[in-house]
């Protein structure tokens, strides 16, 4: 169920219950929080773990800002937004940053995401449109690299879930040694 955002969740318990597990993860408090769903997934607080590598991130994107200043060339501020925000995104969601400050370029996991969402605009005023061209149109424009997107985010959730078990295993391994 990590495919389904909090947002699109009906059913109020299961609501609360993922949006407290969300809630907690983004505290600054540094605890083992343990919330198991139905993927068997342990949270455990994201913030000060990605405290250190989201100053890196600040870092490059600072550094890419000097380096355009002192060579006197045109700041591409929209784009190096971009790339911060999703490295960023990938690295809390996903556990692994998109590189896009890094290699100075675009993934093209976020390019097809920036063609796909060209639909969501037009369409935003009939939402239903939209979910049935993506049930019956999937082979087609836009809606083929929305869903090529999703299943690219799908295959790197189920890495991030095996991630996520292996480091819990470990935490509770040694959560066992200690005592």
């Amino acid at each position: 169920m990590p495919d389904i955002g909090l947002t699109t969740i009906r059913d109020k318990k299961f609501h609360d219950k993922r949006r407290k597990a969300w809630t907690q993860a983004f505290s600054a408090k540094g605890e083992h929080i343990e919330t198991t769903f139905s993927y068997n997934v342990n949270s455990v607080t994201a913030l000060p773990h990605y405290e250190e590598q989201m100053i890196k991130h600040a870092d490059k994107l600072e550094g890419l800002i000097q380096t355009a200043t002192k060579e006197g060339t045109t700041v591409s501020f929209s784009s190096y937004a971009y790339w911060f925000s999703f490295d960023v995104m990938g690295m809390f969601v996903l556990s692994q940053s998109f590189n896009m400050l890094e290699g100075e370029e675009w993934h093209y996991a976020i390019t097809n995401l920036k063609k796909a969402m060209a639909l969501l605009g037009p369409l935003s005023p009939v939402p239903w449109l939209a979910q049935i061209g993506f049930a019956f149109l999937d082979g087609y424009w836009l809606v083929k690299d929305w869903h090529t997107m999703i299943g690219w985010c799908r295959d790197r959730m189920q890495d991030r879930v095996k991630v996520s078990k292996v480091a819990n295993k470990r935490h509770q391994e040694a959560k066992t040694n200690d005592s």
